[in-house]
């Protein structure tokens, strides 16, 4: 079977049209924003909108919500403002959108800031085609239901459904506040190519 750029099968599960997807992408490194931006365009997506800035990105999100947001989280850039900035039910265009924090900061300390604040997923740098495709893939296929505590409004951040009939040991499950957000799946504006991604 023909396989597409990333050694797939092309018209497998993973092999999308991505062309009507709308990006958002936010770096302060001039060279990274074009590198990111060059790959998703690379992948057939057509939309590919970039900002320097945290706050020029939010800018740009409230005047045109995006399908994806990739953002930066480095000293001297707040990716994780701009993150609780776009999470906010209140203030956002669309707090349900995925959001992946892109940062050559890897420590687990840093991955848990970032899923604490509500992202949706995280790479590190230096970043690779195959990893953004896959992340768009999870981001497409992989819905999770949105929860809001007190302390937290984002992606559930158990990614697997598991059978359990033990008794209840997180907090947040005695919490009566602890509510899934009603958030019904997105709808993907991208559908199974039927051939290779290009």
């Amino acid at each position: 079977m023909e396989k597409n750029v990333f050694g797939r099968e092309a018209g497998g599960v993973e092999s999308y049209d991505l062309t009507r997807l709308d990006v958002i992408v936010s770096d302060h490194h001039e060279f990274m924003r074009d590198l990111i931006c060059d790959v998703l365009r690379a992948l057939g997506i057509r939309k590919v909108r970039s900002a320097s800035d945290p706050w020029t990105a939010a800018q740009m999100f409230n005047d045109r919500p995006a399908d994806l947001v990739f953002t930066d989280w480095s000293p001297g850039f707040d990716g994780i403002g701009f993150l609780r900035l776009v999470r906010d039910m209140e203030g956002s265009a669309d707090p349900f959108v995925p959001i992946i924090i892109v940062t050559a900061h890897t420590e687990l300390r840093h991955v848990c800031v970032a899923r604490d604040a509500g992202a949706t997923d995280f790479i590190a740098k230096p970043v690779a085609a195959k990893r953004l495709y896959a992340r768009i893939c999870a981001a497409i296929e992989q819905h999770r239901a949105f929860v809001r505590t007190r302390g937290f409004f984002g992606p559930d951040r158990r990614r697997r459904q598991m059978f359990y009939e033990g008794s209840n040991r997180r907090k947040a499950d005695d919490d009566a506040s602890a509510v899934v957000a009603p958030c019904a799946p997105r709808k993907s504006p991208c559908e199974p190519a039927s051939g290779s991604i290009a």
